[in-house]
């Protein structure tokens, strides 16, 4: 079903039923608290709208929540995602950081510094970078 978009709306791609799935899974982690239930109402928000320009936040959104549970190869895979779908996306260099720091917490140095080389080359401007520099110092 095609819908037309609303005049003036800075959200040219997104419809207003897929504006309020994405502030309803948003509200979830920011309002409620409620993790748990988060998880699958990204998982359905970007199945129903795969395309969205919302789409790199939300699965930025469940590499957060599935690293808040520790579930480590699962936010692995959504950070990852991020970066290789959407390399253009405002989380792109937060999620290059986030997979760094797994790396790191993983014990493997190597790949940790890789992460953090290619987050200053990439995205030099980004505030993940500046930390990403520091790191490399450490490492």
């Amino acid at each position: 079903t095609a819908e037309t978009p609303v005049a003036g709306s800075a959200e040219a791609s997104s419809s207003p039923s897929e504006s309020d799935a994405y502030e309803s899974a948003v509200n979830l982690v920011l309002k409620d608290r409620a993790y748990d239930a988060a998880i699958p109402a990204f998982e359905n928000f970007v199945r129903s709208y795969p395309d969205s320009s919302y789409a790199p936040n939300s699965y930025y959104w469940l590499g957060q929540l599935f690293f808040t549970k520790n579930e480590l190869l699962k936010a692995k895979a959504q950070f990852e995602r991020v970066v290789a779908q959407y390399p253009q996306s405002a989380k792109a260099a937060d999620s290059l950081a986030k997979v760094g720091q797994l790396a790191e917490r993983e014990g493997d140095t190597a790949a940790a510094k890789q992460f953090y080389q290619l987050l200053v080359s990439k995205y030099p401007q980004a505030k993940p970078a500046k930390a990403a520099k520091a790191k490399l110092e450490t490492l």
